[in-house]
Order: structure tokens, then sequence, then C-alpha cells
């Protein structure tokens, strides 16, 4: 079964209100009908990560999660986070397919990228 990770914005934000966002989107997905659940596992962070977890260990979690998925699906309020850039841009080191809920500028999604794989270098200090 192909697995596919959910990536939005979790730091900076209170805690119900990322789980009422997650739990929106994880809600879509249950609903889908069983042929579509049947072929993809969607993988949520909130599930493998303590909310107590400092964020740069976090970070480093979230991609060793990414690593074992097929593909990632980024959800809108992604680029306002500095740990979804840093996915994204993992994500294209590791040629994984990539979605997202809303429809982005070539432009944008390269910038992002760009800040990622900076903040992806920071990560190893």
């Amino acid at each position: 079964m192909a697995k596919m990770y959910l990536a939005g914005k979790i730091s900076g934000e209170d805690y119900k209100n990322v789980t009422s966002k997650f739990n929106y989107y994880m809600g879509i997905y249950k609903n889908m009908e069983d042929y579509t659940k049947n072929k993809v596992m969607l993988i949520n962070p909130l599930e493998h990560i303590n909310k107590n977890t400092e964020w740069a260990e976090a970070i480093k979690q979230c991609l060793e999660l990414i690593k074992d998925c097929d593909s990632i699906l980024f959800i809108p309020d992604f680029v306002n986070s500095n740990g979804c850039k840093i996915e994204h841009y993992y994500s294209t080191i590791l040629n994984k397919k990539i979605y997202y809920t809303k429809a982005y500028k070539k432009e944008i999604i390269n910038q992002i990228n760009a800040e990622g794989k900076l903040l992806f270098e920071k990560l190893g200090d």
C-alpha cells in the first residue's frame, strides 16, 4: 500500500486548532470510497510525534516519516511554515510525488524550495 504524508503548519499555532485542521483533512480522506482508501494510507505527523518535542527534533522525525512515504500532500498553510518548507525541499531531494490542496504558481513553489533548502542545511547545525 502506498503512503502519503500530510504536511501543514504546526509550530506557532494553537495545538487544538492544529489538531482540528489535520483531523479535517484526515476526515476527507476517511470519507473517500474504500477503493481509494485501500490504495493510499495517509500519514498524519500528529499521530507519530509528541506535541512537546523540540522543533528541530520534531522536523527530523517528520523527515523520517517522509522518507518512508511515496508522496506528500501539502495543505494551504504550508507556505507560512519553515518546517513545511524543509519538508517540501526534502521531498524534492527524494523525488517524492508532491500534491497540493490548492494551486500555486511555480515561482512560489520555487521560492519555498529555496527557503527550505537553506533551512534544511541549518538543521544539521
